[in-house]
């Protein structure tokens, strides 16, 4: 009993580990996951939503509720590398 208890355990692990991947390689549902995640932490964090986007009422689905503009990026600072006791 404990063998067929095990070899069922295992083809359960093995599907779930298989809806889990194909979940997540799923481009639509990892997308989804990615914007819900965004909306909950603009709501929950209010200084993370003030900060890049601007709420612009209350609508459902909440996804609506959001609107943003495009942020500008600072430049990447260059590592220099010396090759010389670090004298520039």
């Amino acid at each position: 009993m404990q063998a067929r208890t095990a070899l069922s355990l295992c083809f359960l692990f093995v599907s779930i580990r298989t809806i889990f991947y194909i979940l997540w390689m799923d481009t639509y549902v990892t997308n989804f996951f990615f914007l819900s995640g965004q909306i909950w932490e603009y709501e929950a964090v209010l200084e993370l939503g003030e900060r890049f986007d601007q709420r612009v009422g209350e609508r459902s689905p909440r996804l609506l509720c959001w609107t943003s503009t495009k942020q500008t990026q600072q430049p990447a600072r260059a590592r220099h590398t010396t090759s010389h006791g670090g004298r520039a």
